[in-house]
């Protein structure tokens, strides 16, 4: 018989759970709209949370790397239905899904640890010690900050306006790298920080980048706008 893959496991059940279901809530961005989207999101603070441990000063035992990546890839499974306090839903849901697993739940071992983990995750405002949930906080404020944050940023101007990519400069150079800083102090790990560091220098980059050829146009645009 294979050995049950807790990680694989949680994939399955964070992809069939959310099948067919609907997001209950407003959005602003549209590819919110569709719950596929929370899939994504979690695989991707999947990836980061894994890359995080690898880089820990300290490996991470054998259970809380099962812990940190079981809860990684289902701390958003019920975001499905409220934003605020969906952290609470997700772990009552995994909850549930250990109870109708007692394979699952004897493979991860500390159950009580993956639902606190999963239950905290939203807390960014307060330092971290528990190296689960210091490492999931961070996957998850690294997740949609990069190249995702500017496309989301593009997303709230108004993309029929002539001055679209001057709106899109100024945003970013007034709003994304203080963002970035803002979060910047609620990190954890010093891998973290460096991912963060790296993605505020791509940010600054496109940003000098967008400056340069948009150059011209700028006595226009604010004349005009």
């Amino acid at each position: 018989m294979m050995e049950l893959d807790v990680v694989e496991e949680s994939r399955r059940f964070l992809t069939g759970y959310l099948d067919g279901k609907e997001c209950g809530y407003e959005v602003i961005h549209p590819w919110r709209k569709d719950v596929r989207y929370i899939i994504m999101h979690s695989l991707r603070v999947h990836a980061y949370a894994v890359k995080i441990a690898e880089n820990q000063p300290t490996r991470l035992s054998e259970g809380d790397r099962i812990i940190l990546e079981a809860a990684a890839i289902l701390h958003d499974i019920g975001k499905h239905k409220i934003k605020k306090g969906h952290a609470y839903v997700s772990t009552e849901v995994v909850q549930n899904w250990l109870k109708d697993n007692p394979g699952i739940s004897e493979k991860i071992g500390n159950t009580d640890k993956l639902l606190r983990v999963i239950e905290g995750h939203s807390d960014k405002d307060h330092p971290e010690s528990e190296i689960c949930s210091a490492i999931l906080k961070d996957a998850d404020i690294l997740d949609e900050i990069g190249v995702l944050s500017i496309f989301m940023t593009s997303n709230r101007l108004d993309r029929t306006s002539p001055f679209f990519f001057n709106e899109l400069l100024e945003r970013t150079e007034t709003f994304e790298v203080d963002y970035c800083l803002e979060h910047m102090n609620k990190l954890n790990t010093e891998y973290g920080r460096k991912l963060l560091r790296d993605k505020m220098d791509f940010i600054e980059k496109f940003s000098r980048q967008l400056s340069l050829e948009l150059e011209g146009t700028e006595e226009v645009y604010e004349s005009l706008r």
